[in-house]
């Protein structure tokens, strides 16, 4: 047994000798690997080390608790931090990589550690971590990643038709036949799932031919999912009908940015051309 490895799963300690391993206790669930072993083992099954397991409850894997006895699975030293600073980083990126593709199953990682005194010859390979994960893992981390790209796609959506989620109305105002307009709401409605930060409602007073007397702009805040608000617009001395449409829009939940009034508006192109892009 001239060098054991040792790890909790996602940090891989040592290589230390026997004597400096058998100055620590340890949890049940720390992995081990030494020359002459197929994979990591839990330190339970090794029966040449298992006196050192120590007597606290084993705590799950990826919890962020902190060790209560400090002699329990040390953490890494800044010798051994520095001889696997490399490793740490391939841990880093194969998990990466299978939170991203969610294809556990057609990987295969071996962790090398990096120790000065290795050449060629003598290199230590150690097994994979990632083969003692549950087989469930990647089946897990596969539905996330397509649960999220669904969520994506669900979000453009709303984004590039937000017009037929986002209307406004009326109330039925009272309009003089001589003209005139009194009592008169606008009624903003959001019949899409995502809250709506800001909304600008652009109210048109018409005369009896359809030309444009008098126009409002009315602010409506935080307009959350499926829900609608009322805002009172001015009385008119002229005008015998309203129009009214929505002329600004944002929303973080949508990643949505539309302001009609800008310069630029008639020239944005592309297939999602009211996405935001944030500094």
């Amino acid at each position: 047994m001239k060098a054991i490895f040792y790890s909790n799963g996602i940090d891989i300690f040592g290589p230390v000798n026997l004597a400096e391993f058998s100055e620590n206790r340890y949890y049940k669930s720390t992995l081990i690997w030494y020359e002459g072993l197929k994979g990591w083992v839990n330190i339970a099954d090794c029966s040449e080390l298992k006196h050192l397991i120590g007597t606290m409850a084993t705590p799950a894997i990826d919890g962020d608790l902190q060790h209560a006895l400090p002699n329990l699975t040390p953490p890494l030293t800044s010798q051994i931090a520095n001889t696997k600073r490399g490793l740490k980083r391939s841990i880093l990126i194969a998990a990466l990589l299978l939170l991203l593709l969610g294809v556990l199953s057609f990987y295969n990682f071996n962790l090398k550690p990096v120790n000065a005194g290795n050449t060629e010859n003598n290199a230590i390979v150690l097994p994979s971590l990632l083969d003692t994960l549950p087989q469930d893992t990647a089946k897990q981390r596969k539905l996330k990643h397509d649960a999220m790209i669904a969520k994506q796609a669900e979000i453009k959506t709303y984004r590039i038709n937000w017009s037929k989620f986002v209307i406004p109305s009326t109330n039925e105002y009272s309009a003089n036949e001589l003209g005139g307009i009194s009592d008169l709401k606008i009624i903003l409605k959001n019949n899409c799932p995502y809250t709506i930060d800001h909304a600008q409602v652009q109210v048109n007073y018409l005369k009896a031919n359809g030309a444009v007397y008098h126009t409002e702009r009315l602010d409506f805040d935080n307009l959350e999912a499926k829900t609608s608000k009322e805002v009172f617009a001015p009385n008119s001395d002229r005008g015998v009908s309203i129009s009214c449409s929505v002329i600004i829009i944002k929303s973080t939940a949508l990643n949505l940015c539309c302001d009609k009034t800008a310069k630029n508006f008639k020239s944005l192109t592309g297939e999602d051309p009211y996405r935001c892009f944030l500094q």
